[in-house]
């Protein structure tokens, strides 16, 4: 905090903020913010200095002047931190930075067969994500709103969009409609499994309810809509093919997401190599309905009311379905620029030229991802005499990191057998791990340290951790809730006395559950919630007036005659033989906080009146009062109002 305070403390001086001790009150939190941000070794590369000159959040109006006083402030950080020693205790190997290992891959040697458009997003900066696949014309994208370039390549979508021009999206349509089949293929980390709509991951599209193609997220699932002439689909692409949610196969990690469409059976699902959903139920149809003049979008709707968070890695589109074989290949070869790194640990074992190996790519801007590291001697003729392995562990600029240390259980004994048995080498995890990044890629250097390698040994002892400080909320939180998609089916079942599994009600709820609330906080709460919730409540309460005007059940509204046109029906006592009942069951508990009866009651009268007099207004007119259809249809708007209304959902 000492070595922080000058350079947070400076930075509040130089950006004329009234009181530095603003951002001092929660030092650390900023300081965690900015470190990835701050590059020590290169202060003018820092990312804080580089946004400044390119433009952005520039506090006096000469971004230059405020890039070389961020800078100055940085330098100054910089020069008053002591170097990092490391302990001399240790059991360690020698150190490696990226650039001191073995390319172990770089992307090449994938399957891009009928490849019509490809973007790697390893631009690093600027406005435009380009089109690399060579297919003229370039479907260049344009960055739109809130995302940012990712130093291992690809671009964080936090509120924005990349958006092609429709007369370059059209090579999609000319290219897939003359072949009756496509590809998409994709690296993408989703920011998180609570994302609705269905979010837009990718889509071709003209409007929100209108596309050629979407690849999308619903919470768990991935979603797969295409417009095609199969029966059933709509001008949206409806209804979506979808991973099952309760499989949770979408994860807020990076995942390999294959999509593809056949003229034989239509739409698949791929997830990380392998078939997750072939089954579709639409079957396939040609392309004639598409239309050219929509545009590509990543991370959005072109009309920007589908929002999805996450980052994008790859992205390619095929004008022929990928073979599965060929998926897998793209897979196993992975995104980004991959390395071996040769730890020596000979001075340890005393076998010339040995190794433990690791491959290791930086997985994005926070952190490397290390995996499988194995044993390996480069001398043909060394005698491999046992040796054990205890306890290793990863560091970074002298010091072992704080977490992502998954082989500090490793336990094992090194024999020339196994390495033979491993032509060569000796596997000694199959897991892999995430470090977080230091300094940057360009810096951060790499060791291992051990419990016990040969006959080096240094017990380990897991320091203390500091007791959890709670954080106090600035925001008040809410004494109410919202009952969720599974308490909202149960509560309208038990309102209405109709089951679950009857077959109306079973079929909306499936199509529209994922479209409900999932969590009880009310801040969550959207219009699209209550949009379900009515469906539903109009199936549940269609159910049960169906039933009731059938006399198939028992007398749910007693008295109340569905026979009757609406001028008769609904007279004091028929309103008072439907609303009755209906609050009754609402407000059975007797809460303080629940509407009073006669408020709610007032509601529904004036609803029933309303629906009345809709009937002497064009284009229904004066007949519809005559009528006992229109008599039923009320009874069951009125039923969907109550039981769709928060008297149901607020808990």
């Amino acid at each position: 905090a000492l070595q922080q305070q000058p350079f947070l403390g400076g930075i509040a001086a130089s950006t004329a903020l009234s009181d530095p001790d603003d951002i001092l009150e929660d030092l650390n939190v900023a300081y965690e913010a900015a470190r990835s941000r701050i590059n020590l070794e290169s202060p003018a590369l820092s990312r804080l200095v580089t946004r400044l000159q390119e433009g952005h959040n520039c506090w006096s109006g000469d971004c230059a002047a405020d890039a070389s006083a961020m800078q100055a402030q940085i330098e100054t950080f910089a020069n008053g931190i002591t170097p990092t020693v490391v302990d001399p205790q240790l059991v360690t190997s020698r150190a490696l930075s990226l650039d001191d290992g073995l390319t172990a891959s770089t992307g090449s040697g994938r399957v891009e067969d009928n490849l019509i458009a490809k973007w790697t997003f390893s631009a690093g900066s600027g406005s435009t994500a380009f089109d690399i696949s060579g297919v003229n014309p370039a479907l260049d994208l344009t960055i739109i709103g809130n995302v940012e370039w990712m130093a291992a390549g690809g671009v964080r979508i936090n509120d924005g969009k990349l958006q092609g021009a429709t007369s370059n999206s059209a090579k999609l349509y000319d290219r897939i409609t003359s072949t009756g089949e496509y590809t998409i293929e994709g690296w993408f980390v989703p920011l998180n499994v609570t994302q609705d709509g269905p979010a837009r991951i990718v889509t071709y599209s003209g409007a929100v309810d209108r596309r050629n193609f979407m690849l999308g997220q619903t919470l768990y699932s991935y979603n797969f809509l295409s417009r095609s002439s199969a029966e059933g689909i709509d001008a949206d692409g409806n209804p979506s093919l979808s991973t099952v949610n309760d499989d949770e196969i979408l994860q807020a990690t990076l995942q390999h997401v294959v999509v593809t469409y056949s003229a034989v059976d239509g739409r698949k699902i791929y997830v990380n190599g392998e078939l997750v959903v072939d089954n579709d139920p639409q079957g396939a149809g040609d392309f004639d309905s598409w239309d050219r003049n929509f545009a590509l979008v990543l991370g959005d709707e072109v009309s920007n009311d589908q929002p999805w968070q996450g980052s994008v890695r790859f992205l390619a589109i095929y004008d022929r379905e990928m073979p599965p074989e060929d998926i897998q290949t793209n897979y196993d070869i992975g995104v980004g620029q991959k390395f071996y790194l040769l730890f020596s640990i000979e001075e340890h074992v005393n076998i010339p030229r040995s190794y433990i190996v690791m491959q290791v790519e930086q997985f994005d801007d926070y952190g490397y991802l290390f995996n499988e590291p194995f044993f390996v001697s480069l001398d043909a003729e060394a005698a491999i005499d046992s040796f054990p392995l205890e306890g290793m562990r990863i560091g970074v600029n002298g010091q072992q990191a704080a977490v992502g240390q998954a082989y500090a259980n490793l336990n094992t004994t090194v024999t020339r057998a196994a390495v033979e048995a491993g032509e060569g080498r000796q596997i000694l995890s199959s897991i892999g791990t995430i470090i977080g990044v230091d300094q940057g890629a360009d810096i951060d250097e790499f060791f291992l340290t051990f419990e016990r390698l040969g006959t080096s040994e240094n017990a380990f002892i897991e320091g203390t951790p500091s007791p959890q400080v709670a954080i106090a909320s600035d925001e008040e939180q809410s004494d109410i809730g919202v009952k969720t998609f599974d308490e909202i089916n149960e509560a309208l079942a038990a309102l209405t006395g109709i089951s679950k599994t009857h077959s109306g009600v079973l079929s909306t709820f499936e199509a529209v559950k994922q479209q409900m609330p999932i969590h009880p906080d009310i801040d969550g709460f959207v219009p699209a919630h209550q949009l379900a919730i009515t469906q539903l409540a109009v199936s549940y309460c269609n159910a049960l007036v169906e039933q009731e005007s059938t006399g198939a059940a028992v007398d749910y509204f007693t008295g109340f005659d569905f026979t009757n046109d609406v001028a008769t029906a609904f007279s004091a006592d028929g309103r008072s033989q439907i609303i009755t009942p209906l609050l009754n069951r609402l407000l059975a508990n007797g809460s303080a906080d629940q509407p009073a009866f006669a408020t709610a009651e007032t509601e529904l009268d004036h609803l029933i009146t309303n629906l009345i007099d809709s009937c002497d207004n064009p284009p229904v007119g004066d007949s519809c009062t005559q009528d006992s259809a229109r008599t039923r249809s009320m009874v069951t708007a009125v039923c969907s109002a109550a039981y769709g209304s928060g008297m149901m959902l607020i808990q």
